[in-house]
C-alpha cells in the first residue's frame, strides 16, 4: 500500500532566499531551537549537508511521530535549481509502526516575491505475509 499526504504552504519571502534555509543544514538548526520540547538535539552523522548527509534527532521522551528517541534521517535528493529536498528515514518514527518506508519531499514553485512550498510525505506499508 503507497500512500502521500500533501500540505502547500506560501511563504512571502523570495524563493532564494527562503531556500537559503531549506536547502541547507539550517532548517535543522531552526527546527531544534523551535521545537525545543520535542526536540533535544540534532547531530550531523554524515556529510556537509548535501546529498547522502545523515541526521541524528535525538527526541525528548520518544515524542511525535514515534516512541523512540531516536529518528535517522537521510538527504536523498537536493536540487538547488528546482528547489526540491527529499529526505529518507532510515531508523524510528513511522518505520517504528511498519512502514517499510517514509520520505518527506521539500518542493516549490516560485514567483518573484513569495515561494509555494509543497511538502509531500510518501508512505509505503507492504501487506504482512504470514509464513506457511
Amino acid at each position: 500500500m503507497f500512500g502521500e499526504i500533501l500540505h502547500d504552504v506560501e511563504v512571502d519571502v523570495a524563493a532564494s532566499q527562503t531556500w537559503k534555509l531549506y536547502g541547507s543544514l539550517e532548517l535543522a538548526k531552526i527546527i531544534q531551537k523551535g521545537l525545543s520540547h520535542m526536540v533535544e538535539k540534532i547531530e550531523l552523522l554524515e556529510g556537509d549537508g548535501g546529498v547522502g548527509t545523515i541526521l541524528q534527532l535525538t527526541l525528548i521522551g520518544g515524542q511525535g511521530e514515534c516512541r523512540s528517541k531516536l529518528l535517522l534521517k537521510r538527504f536523498i535528493t537536493i536540487d538547488n535549481e528546482k528547489y526540491i529536498k527529499e529526505v529518507e528515514a532510515l531508523e524510528g518514527g513511522l518505520l517504528e509502526l511498519g512502514f517499510n518506508q517514509y520520505r518527506v519531499c521539500f518542493e516549490s514553485s516560485t514567483q518573484k516575491l513569495s515561494m509555494m512550498l509543497k511538502k509531500k510525505l510518501l508512505l509505503l506499508l507492504q501487506p504482512y505475509l504470514p509464513y506457511n
